[in-house]
């Protein structure tokens, strides 16, 4: 489900929002797998056409930014069914 009001958090790295309670892990699962973290966030960017640096933190970015990661963030999941509460209202053509 991806909301009208944007779900983002602004103190977090793009991919670390795209991967929130879902982050890669390395062998010891303590560990973050940061290498396979940043190669997943940009095939899910691809999946939309979002050019952004993977350490960039999410309050730096456009409205229209962060709803396209939130977007991302679901397709990353490969939903069955997504269902969109007028998600694009917050996107501009810039």
């Amino acid at each position: 489900m991806i909301y009208q009001e944007i779900s983002f958090h602004a103190d977090l790295s793009v991919a670390e929002n795209i991967f929130l309670a879902n982050l890669p892990r390395n062998r010891i699962p303590a560990f973050v797998d940061k290498k396979r973290m940043i190669n997943l966030f940009k095939e899910v960017l691809n999946l939309i056409g979002l050019a952004v640096d993977v350490i960039e933190r999410g309050g730096k970015l456009s409205t229209s930014q962060q709803q396209l990661v939130s977007i991302a963030k679901a397709l990353y999941r490969k939903p069955k069914v997504l269902v969109l509460d007028e998600s694009t209202s917050a996107l501009t053509m810039t």
